[in-house]
């Protein structure tokens, strides 16, 4: 009888015990995966951070609901590096030293451009602004279609429009330095040979007024301008065109499509303004059962949010899932090294622009054929598409 007395003590305990054991990693399979995000939610670049923010949230809710990481839920750490690149570093800085294998953001291109030289090998850094040109095989990763192959759909659409002679009007801040040099680099292909840039224009953020500049614009015999500002700069230019009378065929950047953005300046909208788009904004384009079903999930959680999709919200979309599919992927506690090399390796990966294919060494997944032109409907509001993907008008 004794060794029966003593088994079901023993026996009960050993249960005890399990229990224990398997309520405490219940409770820790709770406990929330941090991820890290820095973005810029106040200074010049907030109006881009506000909608990375609710892209956050959007996707928050999609990774949680579809298991986590690791089985846990995810959570977001967001710091706000002001739109300072000094402040950018010091955050980055923090980040290295707390061994965070993987930092989405920044997500304004000055801020990117400063933490860049920090990267290396010790933390993957995935840029949300399109602006960064990554190394191939780089730590470094960059957000959505490139400002280049946006540029170049861009111009596609204005030689193929028979709008040859280019004026560019740009800011002489990075956002700007970054259009010199694509606008330069996609004229110089063979495609372009026969198009021109008759004046150069630049401008700096904070200026109120553009006129001599738009004058000088004007006397150049320009048959379309291009005007590679964002934000604030973008509403100088224009109420400048509007006031000034010049009436050409313009084109911005894909960071003015914003439903925000254009509640303020559809006043002054200049009549003849393209913008560079992506294909997320034409659901009325075939598109592959498994990128339509990524589309309705993006749309989905922005309007849970009370938010119309654009690029605000739009461009740090896919990275976000990117990212968790590689930490997912990885060891609970992956080395920045295991997130690269999956990253690198990713293809065919559904998009809201299409499939992603990291394999090409561009380190973003996406070319020009994730971009398209649009304009502005300020009746509906809409984003109109004017042309196919990659830039030829429809």
């Amino acid at each position: 009888m004794r060794p029966t007395v003593l088994r079901r003590p023993t026996t009960l305990l050993l249960i005890g015990l399990s229990i224990a054991l398997l309520f405490g990693a219940r409770v820790n399979a709770a406990d929330p995966y941090d991820v890290y995000a820095e973005i810029s939610l106040t200074g010049q670049g907030a109006f881009v951070g506000m909608g990375q923010q609710l892209a956050l949230r959007g996707a928050e809710g999609i990774i949680n609901r579809t298991g986590g990481i690791h089985g846990r839920p995810v959570r977001f750490i967001v710091r706000d590096d002001g739109t300072n690149p000094q402040l950018a570093v010091q955050i980055f800085n923090e980040l290295v030293a707390k061994h965070v294998p993987v930092v989405l953001g920044p997500g304004f291109s000055a801020p990117c451009y400063a933490v860049w030289p920090l990267v290396k090998e010790q933390i993957v850094n995935y840029c949300l602004a399109p602006s960064i040109h990554p190394e191939p095989g780089s730590y470094a990763f960059s957000a959505s279609v490139s400002t280049k192959d946006l540029a170049l759909a861009g111009i596609r659409f204005f030689h193929a429009k028979g709008w040859k002679k280019i004026a560019v009007l740009d800011t002489t801040d990075a956002t700007g330095q970054d259009g010199d040099n694509i606008i330069k680099e996609n004229l110089a292909l063979p495609e372009f040979k026969d198009m021109e840039i008759v004046d150069f224009e630049h401008f700096a953020p904070g200026d109120v007024g553009i006129s001599a500049q738009l004058a000088r614009i004007k006397s150049s015999g320009a048959q379309g301008l291009i005007t590679w500002v964002t934000g604030t700069p973008f509403g100088t230019v224009c109420r400048g065109i509007t006031e000034s009378g010049l009436d050409i065929p313009t084109f911005t950047n894909a960071g003015n499509v914003s439903y925000a953005q254009m509640a303020q300046y559809k006043a002054f909208l200049p009549k003849n303004m393209y913008f560079t788009g992506y294909r997320f904004l034409a659901r009325n384009i075939p598109t592959p059962p498994a990128v339509r079903k990524v589309q309705n999930d993006f749309y989905a959680a922005m309007h849970s949010l009370g938010v119309r999709p654009d690029t605000l919200s739009s461009v740090s979309w896919d990275a976000i899932f990117v990212v968790v599919d590689a930490l997912r992927h990885t060891p609970e506690n992956p080395t920045p090294k295991q997130i690269h090399d999956y990253i690198e390796h990713i293809k065919n990966f559904p998009g809201i622009n299409g499939f992603l294919d990291f394999t090409t060494g561009n380190q973003r997944g996406v070319d020009a054929s994730a971009a398209m032109m649009v304009r502005y409907d300020p009746a509906t509001p809409a984003w109109i598409p004017v042309s196919k993907p990659g830039g030829l008008p429809l």
